[in-house]
């Protein structure tokens, strides 16, 4: 260990000492610069044996990944009707390099003369060529409506590789007229990892007068605000991985770790017709909706009956409503003091952008029983977590196998009577967090993480390929050292761990950072590999080029390392205990000692 950190410095010297001397000859720092470092895997990383990549000069300032909020236009298509074409400028506006094909009258799947639909479009592309996300503002010319076999068909040209995003459809003050066609967009992402819904019909139907016109009689093309506001519904939902406007699309990964659903199809309709009245409260008080959503469900299963004990369909101990069913009026009274108390009681003093501090918020509704802080801690969790209700099957339950009453029947209880002990098992309801983010809430641990998207966390934590600069080959990535303290890597008590020069902590670093899995292993190569064996949420695929899939895991029990799909290029990312940090490089074949393993549940379905 010592040698090794002499040579590390050593080489530190050395390389700055080139450096300057380059600087002494040319007047200025070179813009490309390469210097040879041992390795000691030449023969799997000869690309990499190098320097590093500095985007732009940074010295220390590109701390969080950029996650959220950004989307490269370029691998964008979008397919519409009359109301995608009278938009087009503000599309390009807010997508300035998207591809958009659009014209009057267009159907989603049915041809007419002269105008092809969506789905044959598509069919007519070069399939190389095609973006990687396609956005469908079809819908309105097809009153019969859109059917689950129509979108089936889209996706099966697409493939599972490119996103689909449907734009719900809206008539001026007839909320109902296209309800076929977007409860089926709908219900396709909530069944589809790789689809999602841009809901133009919720942005509007509060004050669609606003935003649609009806001087044509028609009563669906946008005004002046409503083209802008068309635009910017496409555009967020895009931004935000996958949400529609309001923050989040009903049922974004309606999945539990297994990969069974979180909520039932008519449970998210139910959440969906609720969610005018949700989101009105939610802005009122400055907090995501999803928890309304979810602290109605787990009150009173959306109930919009007042139950017989006098407290209210959220369940409100210091309030009395009268047993019945209640008005649109009295919902929203409700809901209102609702997200008031959440923000004055349950959420006081915490940032509600950061996913740990929404746990902690549905931990406090529920009661913070020490009970359940035990309970964490019998599972493994540190202390902070047992604080936060990592142990609380209110907020967690089937949040993975250990908890899962399911798969751990007398490790996983719950207290289920007033001032009682725990009971085991625990009963069959989602956690409260867990259902927070099968309707899309959440952004993952604050700065960028938790993006729910192996491939590009991999490729934002790791050196570049093939990219100028110079760096030590043990200095990690600026966003690699944010992540590591994000996940609590960077106090482990192996020192080639704590700076990520080691391929178990990138791997778990990537995992736990993105948000898909935040309990996986760290560390050790062979219990890594394990875990992805056991833990019930990976699946063994072939390990070869063409099958493997950005975000994909190659473990055995000395070396673990990622697939990932660079800009439409195969290659590898990994780290080396005691060697150098993560890095990308070139793809090789190690299948004859090397498994292949793919996220199947647990959070997210994105890779």
């Amino acid at each position: 260990m010592k040698v090794k950190l002499i040579l590390k410095n050593f080489f530190k010297s050395f390389s700055c000492f080139l450096l300057s001397i380059l600087i002494t000859f040319s007047g200025a720092a070179p813009t490309f610069a390469k210097v040879k470092l041992p390795s000691g895997r030449d023969d799997e990383f000869s690309e990499n044996n190098i320097v590093f990549y500095n985007p732009n000069g940074k010295t220390g300032d590109d701390n969080c990944p950029p996650t959220q909020g950004t989307i490269d236009s370029k691998d964008v298509l979008i397919i519409g009707d009359s109301i995608t074409n009278g938009s087009s400028s503000e599309l390009k506006n807010e997508l300035p390099d998207a591809e958009i094909i659009a014209q009057d009258s267009k159907h989603f799947s049915h041809d007419v003369s002269g105008n092809e639909s969506g789905l044959t479009i598509l069919k007519n592309m070069n399939a190389d060529s095609m973006k990687k996300t396609i956005v469908f503002a079809l819908g309105t010319n097809d009153q019969g409506g859109v059917s689950s076999s129509d979108i089936d068909a889209v996706l099966d040209v697409i493939g599972s590789d490119r996103t689909l995003v449907l734009v719900t459809n809206h008539k001026l003050n007839s909320p109902n007229t296209y309800n076929t066609n977007n409860t089926n967009f709908k219900s396709a992402a909530s069944s589809h990892s790789n689809v999602a819904v841009a809901d133009w019909a919720a942005a509007v139907k509060d004050d669609d007068d606003a935003y649609i016109t009806n001087a044509d009689g028609l009563g669906v093309h946008p005004t002046a605000e409503g083209k802008k506001k068309f635009a910017e519904v496409i555009a967020s939902t895009l931004k935000s991985g996958g949400s529609s406007s309001g923050g989040g699309s009903v049922g974004a990964n309606n999945k539990l770790y297994d990969g069974t659903p979180v909520f039932t199809d008519s449970e998210l309709q139910t959440i969906e017709s609720n969610r005018s009245f949700y989101e009105s409260a939610a802005n009122k008080y400055n907090i995501p909706w999803q928890i309304l959503a979810v602290v109605h469900y787990r009150e009173t299963r959306l109930s919009r009956i007042n139950p017989s004990n006098g407290q209210g369909v959220y369940q409100h101990l210091n309030k009395y409503y009268a047993p019945g069913p209640i008005t649109d009026t009295e919902f929203q009274e409700q809901t209102d003091y609702t997200a008031q108390q959440i923000r004055d009681v349950y959420a006081s003093g915490l940032d509600l952008s950061d996913d740990n501090n929404i746990k902690l918020m549905f931990f406090r509704y529920n009661g913070t029983a020490e009970a359940y802080k035990s309970q964490a801690r019998s599972l493994g969790f540190s202390e902070e977590e047992a604080n936060r209700g990592e142990g609380s099957p209110y907020v967690m339950n089937k949040a993975d196998e250990k908890r899962d009453p399911n798969k751990n029947p007398n490790g996983w209880g719950q207290i289920k009577r007033d001032h009682g002990g725990i009971e085991y098992p625990a009963n069959q309801d989602p956690g409260a967090y867990i259902m927070y983010r099968a309707i899309g809430g959440g952004t993952g641990t604050s700065c960028g993480g938790g993006n729910g998207d192996i491939n590009k966390t991999a490729l934002e934590l790791a050196w570049p390929f093939a990219e100028k600069g110079m760096h030590d080959k043990y200095d990690p990535r600026p966003t690699y050292t944010t992540a590591l303290a994000a996940v609590g890597l960077n106090t482990y008590d192996d020192e080639w761990v704590k700076i990520g020069a080691s391929c178990d902590a990138y791997v778990a670093t990537v995992l736990r950072y993105s948000g898909v899995d935040p309990d996986f292993v760290c560390c050790g190569a062979s219990n890594v590999l394990n875990y992805l064996q056991t833990s019930g949420k990976y699946e063994e695929v072939p390990n070869d080029a063409s099958s493997l899939k950005g975000g994909d895991i190659r473990a055995s029990s000395g070396h673990v390392e990622l697939y990932v799909d660079d800009n439409g290029t195969g290659r590898i990312a990994s780290a080396s205990h005691g060697d150098r940090t993560a890095e990308v490089g070139n793809y090789y074949d190690n299948s004859s000692t090397f498994k292949a393993f793919r996220f199947k549940g647990g959070g997210s379905e994105l890779h």
